[in-house]
C-alpha cells in the first residue's frame, strides 16, 4: 500500500506540472518565450564576442546568426542603450593576452 503522503505529494506535483505546461505551452503559441530566450542568449554571446577584440563585428555578426548586419547592429543598439557594436566594444573590449 502507498503512503498516504506520498500520494498527496505526487498530486501536488501533477498539478503543478500541469499548470507549468500550461503556461509553457501558452507562452510557446504566442512565441514569446523561445523569442525571449533566444534574445538573452543572443544578447550575452554578443556581450562576450564583442569583449574578445580578435573578432570583427562582421565575424560577431555572423556567429550569432544574423543574415544582415544592420539587424544586428539594431539589436545591439536595443540590448546596449542605443549605442552601437563598436561603441560597446571599445567600453569594454578586455586588452588581449597574445
Amino acid at each position: 500500500m502507498h503512503n498516504p503522503h506520498q500520494i498527496l505529494f505526487c498530486a501536488g506535483d501533477a498539478a503543478l506540472l500541469a499548470g507549468l505546461t500550461r503556461f509553457v505551452a501558452a507562452a510557446l503559441d504566442e512565441g514569446n518565450l523561445f523569442d525571449v530566450l533566444c534574445d538573452q542568449a543572443r544578447r550575452a554571446a554578443a556581450e562576450a564576442y564583442l569583449k574578445n577584440t580578435t573578432l570583427s563585428i562582421s565575424e560577431v555578426t555572423y556567429l550569432l546568426g544574423y543574415s544582415e548586419p544592420t539587424a544586428f547592429h539594431r539589436a545591439c543598439r536595443r540590448w546596449f542603450g542605443g549605442i552601437t557594436a563598436q561603441v560597446f566594444r571599445e567600453q569594454h573590449s578586455q586588452p588581449n593576452s597574445s
